[in-house]
């Protein structure tokens, strides 16, 4: 089993951050599946000829188009947490990122881990310090024994399955910042059927 985890949004609670954080999980249930979407996106960069990453925010319609067309066929399924900032009112919260972003993913792993097995975790090496330091703390002294056999920091320009986390994560995140454009769900539509849970934080 494999899981890759990755965030689409930012941690301040300034008036001009996101109005949302999104945290994410990407779950294959065997390595075959995920080596076959991997199959997938590998061909789709040499069909179009595209060299570099696949990263949302630096992708153009047209790619996100054939992306998401691509993966759909892909067996793999999507957890998510949602978390409107504004319903956060921990100054510790709003003024510490780790303590923030530690607090979603304790959030989004407890509630995935029932569907972990023995699952080896993926985490975009892209992320920062904080991002990296808090995950890996809390998923070996905190997750039930038997969920994680290994934790792994990946470079997403080396790792293609990191980018469909990227990928995933910030379609569903777009309408959150986004919502006036008339794209704002097109992505998020296109991965609605792999999505197994969202939670949105109350």
């Amino acid at each position: 089993m494999l899981a890759l985890i990755d965030e689409s949004g930012c941690t301040g609670f300034k008036p001009y951050s996101s109005t949302h954080f999104v945290i994410g999980m990407i779950i294959f249930d065997t390595f075959k599946d995920a080596e076959n979407a991997a199959s997938i996106i590998s061909r789709l960069k040499k069909e179009v000829g595209f060299k570099r990453e696949f990263r949302f925010s630096s992708c153009n319609n047209r790619k996100r188009d054939l992306f998401f067309e691509a993966i759909k066929n892909a067996c793999f399924t999507i957890r998510l947490l949602v978390v409107e900032k504004k319903l956060i009112y921990s100054l510790e919260l709003q003024t510490k990122d780790d303590l923030f972003i530690n607090y979603c993913l304790k959030n989004l792993m407890k509630d995935g881990a029932h569907r972990l097995n023995n699952a080896v975790i993926k985490v975009d090496g892209k992320g920062s310090k904080i991002f990296k330091k808090s995950c890996e703390a809390y998923l070996r002294k905190q997750m039930p024994p038997g969920t994680i056999k290994d934790i792994k920091f990946c470079d997403s320009k080396n790792d293609i399955l990191i980018q469909l986390a990227d990928m995933v994560v910030s379609a569903y995140s777009r309408p959150y910042n986004n919502a006036n454009k008339a794209d704002a769900f097109k992505w998020r539509n296109m991965i609605e059927s792999k999505i197994e849970n969202i939670w949105n934080f109350r």
